[in-house]
């Protein structure tokens, strides 16, 4: 019964923001699941994927497995293939790292020059002293998330009549645990004749717990049941007015009442390290507004105790159909950012 409302918050805010031509064509449904988060955290996360560390063969199985994700959803390829190569080094030691890229096109009737990354990183830290560390928060729940959102946007370009002004291009980046060396890359080898200018960057990174709700309370039935953090405001706002407003919207109409914190806790300085450590740093420094979207960091970040167990997935599903939601209304043909 759940699922089913779920479906019908979907059509009921895409009729709302919708132009009227697309209201007879959504005969949506949509395909955002539970059991799909749960496969791709658990298939990111077994112990063939060796934690994900980047040029390890196991991080290889976990490239095949979102290669497979986007190939569901239906993505077109950036360049030749998914898979976008690349070298950088650590310890001296020369590593390939491999982003996988794919992209749900504007409507080629519509004028577009002009792109959206939505972006998660796929790499973690591999095995270290006989230790597992299989990052199921950091980052397969940002993974997870990525392809679900892809397959719902995509659903709704080909089946809904969404009609895309601005290119969606969904990023999964290597390397972000060797000094963001992915995110470098794909800036630095990104082709704006074909796509048109990034004017918005989404950073999905650990949004798969509660275990860091944004407010303390007296007692834990006064905590939010879901939340989102929520990082770079004020350069968004500054840019795109519209953005921000349009997601606490659809939080709103859609009736996911979500709490959604933009301080970090309230901790500037917090606010701050954790602004400047991410993907999202490479972009807003070439002057592309950037957002980072956490469930937060908790005490099992970076240990191997972070496994699939500590998912709360029917949180993640909320939050994946939100974030959908939300990305489909401001790559939408009459919705100005």
């Amino acid at each position: 019964m759940k699922s089913f409302t779920n479906i019908l918050k979907i059509i009921l805010l895409l009729f709302l923001f919708l132009p009227s031509a697309a209201k007879g064509q959504l005969l949506n449904n949509s395909v955002i699941s539970k059991e799909g988060l749960i496969r791709s955290i658990e298939a990111l996360t077994r112990a063939e994927t060796e934690g994900r560390s980047t040029g390890s063969s196991g991080i290889a199985l976990a490239r095949d497995y979102i290669y497979d994700g986007f190939i569901e959803a239906g993505l077109q390829t950036m360049e030749r293939s998914y898979g976008i190569g690349f070298y950088h080094f650590k310890n001296n030691e020369k590593l390939l790292g491999v982003n996988v890229v794919g992209v749900v096109e504007a409507d080629s009737s519509l004028s577009c020059n002009e792109s959206i990354v939505i972006a998660a990183h796929y790499d973690h830290i591999g095995i270290i002293e006989g230790k597992l560390y299989s990052g199921a928060d950091n980052n397969a729940s940002g993974v997870a998330a990525l392809i679900e959102i892809a397959k719902q946007i995509s659903h709704l370009k080909k089946e809904g009549g969404l009609k895309l002004k601005r290119n969606m291009i969904f990023a999964a980046l290597d390397a972000k645990e060797n000094d963001l060396s992915g995110s470098r890359h794909f800036i630095e080898s990104y082709n704006n004749e074909r796509f048109g200018k990034i004017i918005l960057m989404v950073n999905l990174n650990q949004i798969g717990t509660t275990l860091a709700p944004p407010q303390q309370a007296k007692t834990m039935e006064l905590l939010p049941k879901n939340y989102l953090l929520i990082l770079g405001r004020e350069e968004v706002d500054s840019s795109h007015s519209k953005a921000l407003a349009t997601l606490e919207e659809c939080n709103r109409r859609g009736g996911y009442n979500m709490v959604l914190d933009y301080t970090f806790y309230g901790s500037k300085e917090f606010y701050n390290y954790f602004n400047n450590i991410g993907d999202q740093t490479i972009f807003r420094d070439r002057g592309i507004p950037a957002l980072l979207i956490t469930s937060g960091f908790n005490k099992y970040t970076l240990k191997p105790e972070d496994r699939a167990d500590k998912i709360n997935y029917n949180a993640l599903l909320q939050r994946c159909s939100l974030l959908a939601l939300w990305l489909g209304n401001i790559a939408n043909q009459n919705y100005g950012l």
